[in-house]
């Protein structure tokens, strides 16, 4: 699967170690880079639901986006790229047509 970023921070934080274990701890860098390794191994969002993190949905302020948990309460947060409406369900089949993901944030989530 593809990856997009919606910031340069983002990006940076997904693709440079050092600046991603000050930022967020090792432990949690490190979840950080198996779940970007995961998403990308597979064909489609389809899938997301198999891999290791708890992958869910969210409401509110990120309603349509889909999170996996990294440690404690930091999140990464993605959604379809483009404007596809998505439905709630993470083993809904209309994620078969998502291969290109954005990462829209990586942190706490208010609830």
């Amino acid at each position: 699967m593809d990856i997009l970023f919606a910031s340069k921070n983002l990006e940076r934080l997904c693709h440079d170690d050092a600046f991603a274990t000050r930022t967020l701890g090792s432990a949690c860098a490190r979840k950080l880079r198996a779940r970007l390794d995961d998403l990308r191994a597979v064909v489609n969002l389809a899938i997301a639901h198999k891999l290791p993190g708890r992958f869910h949905t969210l409401f509110g302020e990120f309603k349509g986006c889909f999170a996996f948990s990294l440690a404690d309460n930091i999140q990464l947060v993605v959604r379809a790229a483009g404007d596809l409406e998505l439905p709630a369900d993470v083993t809904s089949p209309l994620l078969k047509s998502v291969s290109t993901i954005q990462v829209v944030h990586i942190g706490e989530i208010n609830a």
